[in-house]
């Protein structure tokens, strides 16, 4: 995504944040979002409070590499001493989310992108003994590029300047 950015194919970016460091991106954070651990509730005990080591015993869901999402998710672990293997890899976070509905394992999805699964109980918040930061979504923006007139209202609404 980011070298059609920096292709003028797109004219921005809406994404989870961090991104490694490019100086001809200019990147806005406009909102917080909190990363949390899903399963059907069928494939957890809804009770259980898991640990990182418990985790490494059940199937694990994930984002292909390069997400942005992945990326985040592995310096998480690696900062705990953890390593945890995918057994499914799926290129997006709708196929994520859906083999993570039906059963397959658990996942590493953002709370905020699954409220109505979680408030019609098709997916639960597994509870665990450490906590997850919140991470930022941001526009991103090649410095290089004269906006159009209506990417420039979107990113105005967006972070809600009149």
């Amino acid at each position: 995504l980011v070298s059609q950015l920096k292709s003028g194919l797109l004219d921005l970016l809406i994404l989870n944040l961090p991104l490694s460091d490019d100086n001809d991106l200019t990147i806005y954070p406009f909102k917080q979002v909190q990363e949390i651990f899903c399963a059907s509730p069928e494939y957890i005990d809804q009770e259980k409070k898991y640990t990182l080591e418990e985790l490494n015993e059940l199937s694990l869901i994930s984002q292909k590499r390069p997400s942005n999402t992945r990326t985040y998710f592995e310096n998480f672990l690696k900062s705990n001493n953890i390593k945890l293997t995918p057994s499914i890899e799926a290129v997006s976070f709708n196929v994520v989310r859906d083999l993570t509905k039906i059963g397959f394992g658990y996942s590493y999805l953002t709370k905020e992108f699954v409220t109505s699964e979680l408030e019609n109980g098709s997916l639960v918040e597994m509870k665990t003994d450490f906590h997850l930061e919140k991470r930022d979504i941001g526009i991103v923006l090649y410095s290089h590029t004269h906006l159009p007139f209506a990417s420039k209202k979107l990113i105005d609404l967006i972070l809600n300047k009149d």
